[in-house]
């Protein structure tokens, strides 16, 4: 989570964030998303690619 907060914050103005608890439905949140697209993609667009995720072995 630090490390996600961290990323979020260094690239700030390259990311939208949409918090799910402010919408009532995936519809609702969609519809945002689309209404707002061209203010997402006016700049150049990075994609990120993950191929797998890290495994972690937590000794508890």
């Amino acid at each position: 989570m630090k490390i996600t907060l961290n990323w979020l914050v260094k690239n700030r103005n390259q990311v939208r964030v949409f918090y799910l608890k402010n919408y009532s439905s995936k519809a609702e949140l969609f519809e945002n998303i689309s209404r707002n697209t061209d203010k997402i993609y006016a700049g150049s667009e990075n994609v990120i690619q993950v191929k797998e995720d890290p495994k972690y072995d937590y000794d508890f």
